[in-house]
């Protein structure tokens, strides 16, 4: 391996948030018709919810009951896709790492263990974000701080909704993405160990 393989390789196996959020992971969470569906749909909520007849009391209790029912969704959310991150990470032998670590052109040259892998970790790492945030609204909100004036809060209320429908929305559409990851998962082991089979079969006869 000369020295410009070495380097390609190195590029290839980024570490930390660069080598979670790379240009793959980049152009799933901003092209993907998941998060352009979030997007509409959190834009005409808030049309729907933005009123001059709406009272600042009325934006502080939306946001307080949209918290509280996050915070009871997204930890179960967040357990699930750890979980489904575990399996990937260590119910895997060598022999299938190898077969799926092979570089794809379309995906930027990345293979798809790291394609797989970096799905999973760009989601996590997102509700996470989503679950601090709701977590420190509802902090806010038990803390109840009294605004300057009564625009200054329901402008505070109003965009505290948007922003949260916004994460909360992220992750729900990265868990579909989770999901098809799991199930795209199983059946390339499956047809790994069915490959594995025939050949066995074949060098037998």
């Amino acid at each position: 391996m000369d020295e410009v393989e070495k380097t390609d390789l190195r590029n290839a196996h980024i570490m930390g948030i660069k080598g979670i959020f790379n240009r793959y992971t980049w152009s799933k969470l901003l092209y993907s018709n998941g998060t352009a569906i979030c997007i509409i749909a959190v834009a005409i909520f808030m049309c729907f919810i933005i009123c001059p007849c709406r009272t600042n009391e009325y934006y502080f209790d939306l946001l307080n009951g949209i918290s509280n029912m996050l915070l009871s969704l997204l930890p179960n959310l967040l357990g699930f896709c750890i979980g489904g991150y575990a399996l990937i990470i260590g119910a895997c032998n060598l022999d299938i790492i190898k077969k799926m670590s092979m570089p794809y052109s379309d995906k930027h040259g990345f293979s798809y263990y790291q394609v797989l892998s970096a799905v999973f970790a760009s989601t996590l790492v997102c509700q996470c974000i989503a679950l601090v945030y709701v977590f420190s609204v509802h902090v806010i909100i038990k803390l109840d701080i009294t605004p300057i004036t009564e625009t200054i809060g329901r402008i505070a209320n109003v965009i505290g909704i948007a922003l949260m429908l916004l994460l909360s929305g992220l992750s729900l559409s990265l868990l579909y993405y989770t999901i098809v990851n799991i199930f795209s998962f199983g059946q390339t082991i499956h047809f790994c160990i069915r490959k594995d089979g025939s050949e066995k079969c074949d060098n037998n006869k």
